[in-house]
């Protein structure tokens, strides 16, 4: 926006110098008489205050050459035999062939001779040297002069309605504001047929209240105040011509125009001509213009008020979705290599709202708008295209990971209690992302999600080693699915659980096992998938199957209870339990076979659904393990909510553990705990016989781990509880 100024006096000096206009009248005769009778007739006559200035041609020749030099002659007094019998007609003709169709002609003819035939000449009169007494030729002449200036003014008129017509239809064709205000000062200055400068305001919508509004176009000596709001303008008098008021002191050259739309939305015009200011042709002539400029005004204010709808979020009043598709197309037609994309999921936007409102939430998440917008700087866009999501679009250096982590975390402020957000955010190069604007959104969305489900709360940038685990992510995910419907590549092992002090196998711990096309995946990358993928309970469900296909698990004889491991996924689904004990039921499965494992994050769970359905298990008789004890959540006071049956001792807390330092141990203060819980206590990850001996020591009786064995498929661990058991 340029610096606010004073405006430069006016280029133009405020009256016109040079002698008053005349009438040109020709007189072209070889009849020295006739030049004589004109001058004595037309001495001092004026018409409508012009003077009549005679032009004398005695021959063809010097006629053509006088109309060569002056195009304004009103009236032509015309010899028939100027110049030889019948060149005054073809003179004539020549005359109208070239244009001169304005000029009034009136025909001097021989008294003996026959009068021409008139009839397509455009000629006013014919008369013969004795009509031309003095007195009858000024009336003829005076009647000739009239004649061209109606003519004259038809003639402008007609050009003033091309030009208007031709103005309306570029008015109409303007798709913005500015460029209906620069249309509107050049049709101006072309119907006038004077350089113009001027200024257009925008008032916006009339509520009847002071005149707001800014400056969108201004050209000439004005041209500085473009940009400007109407409050900046100086002087004063061209100020209180914008807003709608008299100046006294405004110049004579100074015009003020204002045009309004049906809608309210008013434009105010300054224009400054060479000369005192006035409408160019007739007010209806210029009625048609304005209805133009108004009806040009009111299209383009339905379409800024469509767009808005389109682009713009009505809740927060910025940038959505369709804005962001519209400026990566601008970006991609660009080339794309500057532009960077970033998405931002506020990951806290659903507690505001559940504590504080929906309307608490939004305020917050404008507030992070405005703040990742001061961080990008003026060249980027910001757009909330859903109800959490924030997309930023900027060039390459406006937008970095911490950047926007920073800008997004900054405090917010709710009920005046300032927090700090809680948000997920990935940012790529654009064209990392595709070449087209809807596959560049599926990328960064599909982006963001893996970077939730493995960094939940931070901000990365989307680099090649984040593309290939993601690419991994979605391979696993369809190869999964593919492995679940197939039953293919999956398998159970089971690692066995013994009693410390005998070496016997006392029950066992289901662990799942897959491959995808001969190499092992393990379950740290798997689970993960499946449980984000909404396939868990396929897998619970197919563990307990193959479980129920084992003739170990129907041999009362051989039988020992196998622990399943139990998701937090499947358990906060209200309908988990009834389906699992259904399951197992069916394929032959009670609760003297199967237990079930579950984590201590369990106690953590704002909803009671998981500890509901950890409870209907327990009511159907199934004993309940609480997992890694000791590295989660849990405390003593949450114990007594939990229906546990067995605590299991981490391995980390087995990991340092010896003999000589068994009693100061974790291990020791959680088998303290689990025997004045009244519950029994399996200990994990034993490696070594001293690791086992602490535990014997500490009173522990049942553990597991590689010392006893690693997991083996399922028919292998029925032979070997087979031979444990008669051994």
């Amino acid at each position: 926006m340029p610096a606010r100024q004073a405006t430069p006096p006016l280029p133009w000096a405020s009256t016109r110098g040079g002698t008053a206009s005349v009438w040109l009248v020709l007189i072209a005769d070889d009849d020295e008489d006739i030049h004589t009778r004109a001058r004595s007739a037309l001495a001092s006559t004026e018409v409508q205050g012009r003077q009549i200035d005679l032009l004398h041609a005695r021959s063809c020749e010097e006629a053509c050459l006088l109309l060569s030099r002056e195009r304004d002659i009103a009236v032509a007094l015309l010899g028939v035999d100027l110049g030889g019998s019948g060149a005054g007609v073809r003179l004539l003709r020549e005359w109208r062939d070239a244009g001169l169709v304005e000029m009034r002609v009136i025909l001097r003819a021989e008294a003996t001779a026959p009068l021409p035939d008139a009839t397509g000449f455009e000629i006013d009169d014919v008369c013969t040297k004795s009509d031309l007494v003095p007195e009858r030729m000024a009336t003829i002449l005076q009647a000739g002069i009239r004649g061209f200036e109606r003519m004259h003014q038809l003639a402008q008129e007609r050009l003033l309605l091309e030009r208007a017509a031709s103005g309306a239809a570029r008015l109409a064709r303007c798709t913005a504001i500015g460029q209906l205000a620069e249309a509107l000062i050049e049709e101006i200055a072309a119907m006038t047929g004077t350089p113009t400068d001027g200024i257009i305001c925008d008032l916006g919508i009339s509520d009847g209240g002071p005149a707001g509004g800014h400056i969108i176009h201004a050209r000439g000596c004005l041209a500085a105040w473009t940009g400007h709001a109407l409050a900046e303008i100086e002087p004063a008098w061209l100020h209180d011509l914008l807003a709608g008021g008299s100046a006294d002191e405004a110049p004579a050259e100074a015009l003020c125009l204002r045009f309004q739309a049906a809608s309210g939305r008013a434009l105010s015009a300054v224009i400054l001509s060479p000369g005192p200011a006035s409408l160019p042709g007739t007010p209806a002539l210029f009625r048609l213009f304005e209805t133009a400029v108004e009806i040009a005004l009111e299209t383009l204010t339905l379409i800024e008020r469509l767009d808005r709808l389109a682009y713009v979020d009505q809740t927060l009043d910025i940038p959505n979705l369709n804005a962001v598709e519209a400026a990566l197309g601008d970006c991609l037609d660009r080339g794309g290599e500057s532009c960077r994309i970033a998405l931002v999921l506020v990951e806290s936007h659903r507690n505001v709202a559940a504590l504080h409102g929906i309307r608490a939430a939004d305020h917050c998440l404008l507030s992070i708008h405005d703040h990742i917008v001061g961080a990008v700087g003026p060249d980027g866009l910001v757009a909330r295209i859903g109800d959490a999501f924030l997309a930023v679009l900027a060039p390459r250096t406006a937008i970095d990971a911490d950047r926007l982590h920073d800008a997004a975390t900054a405090l917010c402020d709710v009920g005046g209690v300032q927090f700090k957000p809680g948000i997920t955010g990935v940012a790529a190069d654009l064209l990392d992302l595709g070449d087209e604007p809807q596959a560049i959104l599926r990328r960064v969305i599909s982006a963001l999600l893996h970077v939730r489900r493995r960094h939940e709360g931070r901000c990365l940038f989307y680099d090649a080693a984040m593309r290939a685990q993601e690419q991994r992510w979605v391979y696993l995910e369809l190869a999964l699915s593919q492995a679940l419907a197939n039953e293919e590549g999956l398998s159970v092992h089971l690692q066995p659980k013994v009693n410390l002090m005998s070496g016997t196998i006392v029950g066992a711990e289901a662990l799942l096992r897959w491959s995808v096309d001969g190499q092992v995946v393990l379950p740290d990358e798997f689970i993960p998938i499946a449980e984000a993928s909404g396939q868990i309970m396929a897998l619970t469900d197919f563990v307990i199957r193959t479980l129920g296909r084992t003739r170990m698990t129907r041999d009362v004889s051989h039988r020992v209870p196998i622990a399943v491991n139990l998701s937090m996924v499947d358990l906060n689904n209200p309908g988990f339990a009834g389906h699992v004990i259904d399951l197992a039921r069916s394929v032959g499965l009670g609760p003297e076979t199967l237990e079930f494992e579950v984590t201590e994050s369990i106690a953590m769970q704002e909803s009671g659904t998981a500890l509901d359905q950890v409870r209907a298990l327990k009511a159907a008789g199934y004993r309940i393990a609480l997992d890694d004890f000791g590295t989660g959540y849990s405390s003593l006071g949450q114990f007594d909510r939990l229906p546990i049956d067995i605590l299991k001792i981490d391995r980390s807390f087995v990991r340092q553990l010896s003999v000589r330092g068994a009693k100061n141990s974790l291990a020791a203060i959680v088998l303290t705990m689990a025997k004045t819980l009244a519950v029994e206590c399996v200990a994990e990850g034993i490696e070594t016989s001293e690791q086992r001996r602490a535990l014997v020591l500490l009173g522990c009786t049942v553990g597991q781990g590689f010392f006893f064995g690693r997991a083996i498929p399922v028919e292998e661990f029925a032979a070997r509880l087979a031979a444990n058991q008669q051994g």
